[in-house]
């Protein structure tokens, strides 16, 4: 597949849309290692929200965030989430960390979508527990999460690559070492083909080498 998509000829361009927490945050940054890994080759990153019919909408495939349930469609997986606790400095004000894990745990919680299953899971790695579940706050996407975060409203648990900036120019705090892999991640999704495209296989082959790395 990498053979077919290096041979010779016009630059070949793929239509990517993108959650653009994801692509701001991660992808865009690190697309210009891939152009000048593979010049033939042009990813054309349309950031969206929403979700759009592959078939109709001129798009190659979508970088999307979730556990690969996309009736109909390929779905291959980037990468799972590691996740660990993080809040912004204020939250904690003076403390030191790392934090005990159930001093975490009574701080105010948060997480995104359907992932609070997140945190229980967490709480289980770290022997801690948390005593009013159901007091999490829940935001609607993971980007509303960070901003909650961030803002020092509370403490949410996310994936250590999309928070490796943030904790090293200080405006957010890994508060214990303990992480935990979920089953939900990034994945590639495109429209079910019995001749999938080669160069999209490289597209995702390099994400998964970025998210390695």
């Amino acid at each position: 597949a990498v053979a077919q998509a290096r041979t010779p000829g016009p630059t070949a361009t793929l239509k990517i849309t993108i959650a653009p927490f994801f692509g701001n945050r991660w992808l865009l940054p690190r697309l210009p290692d891939f152009h000048e890994q593979h010049p033939d080759i042009e990813i054309k990153p349309s950031l969206s929200f929403d979700y759009v019919d592959l078939g109709k909408s001129g798009f190659d495939a979508a970088v999307r965030y979730g556990a690969g349930d996309w009736e109909g469609m390929t779905s291959v997986l980037v990468c799972n989430d590691v996740v660990s606790p993080v809040c912004a400095p204020q939250l904690i004000n003076e403390h030191r960390v790392p934090l005990a894990a159930q001093d975490i745990l009574d701080l105010p919680l948060a997480c995104g979508g359907r992932w609070r299953e997140d945190w229980l899971a967490w709480a289980n790695a770290s022997g801690a527990t948390i005593a009013n579940p159901e007091n999490i706050t829940e935001y609607e996407s993971r980007a509303f999460m960070f901003d909650a975060a961030l803002s020092g409203q509370a403490v949410i648990l996310a994936d250590l690559r999309m928070t490796a900036a943030d904790v090293a120019a200080g405006s957010l705090v890994q508060l214990s070492p303990i992480k935990v892999e979920r089953p939900q991640g990034l994945y590639v999704v495109s429209e079910a083909a019995p001749n999938p495209n080669p160069r999209l296989h490289v597209f995702t082959t390099w994400l998964a080498q970025q998210a390695r790395g």
